[in-house]
């Protein structure tokens, strides 16, 4: 993460409406300068934490930045996946979860409909078509990415 005002200034020049941004190495430390970005842009950020926080340490997380929560578009894969967790996070919170992770493995769960908002596909990785049809079936959102 950077403030660096000209690379700022060279993202919102380029014409980018959202940002993904990976987070969790160091928390504390990228929370703050995520803080101080947000101060200087027009932009909705998405964050990804690569599963790397537990259940707990991600509500900590969320209730100690409730201020940022307004500009995040969503959290890609938090912690890992599951239905209870995720399920539990979205009421009481107000923000979309997003899953990558293990997406055809991940999608056959019972209830998985209701935990989740936003797919990201990796075409080169992922079964496109089976995870398309659920994505279609469970009117859900769909963000494709490179590997």
């Amino acid at each position: 993460l950077t403030t660096d005002k000209k690379i700022i200034d060279h993202i919102q020049s380029s014409g980018f409406s959202e940002v993904k941004i990976k987070i969790g190495k160091n928390l504390k430390e990228e929370t703050q300068v995520l803080s101080e970005l947000l101060e200087l842009q027009q932009y909705k950020i998405r964050l990804d934490f690569n599963a790397c926080l537990t259940f707990n340490e991600f509500l900590a997380w969320l209730k100690q930045n409730k201020d940022l929560l307004k500009v995040i578009d969503f959290f890609e894969d938090p912690i890992s996946f599951d239905v209870e967790q995720w399920s539990e996070i979205k009421k009481n919170f107000p923000i979309r979860l997003a899953l990558d992770f293990h997406l055809e493995e991940n999608l056959k769960k019972a209830h998985a409909q209701e935990a989740i908002d936003i797919v990201v596909i990796k075409p080169l990785v992922d079964a496109v078509t089976s995870v398309v049809s659920w994505i279609q079936q469970n009117q859900k959102q769909a963000v494709v990415t490179s590997y």
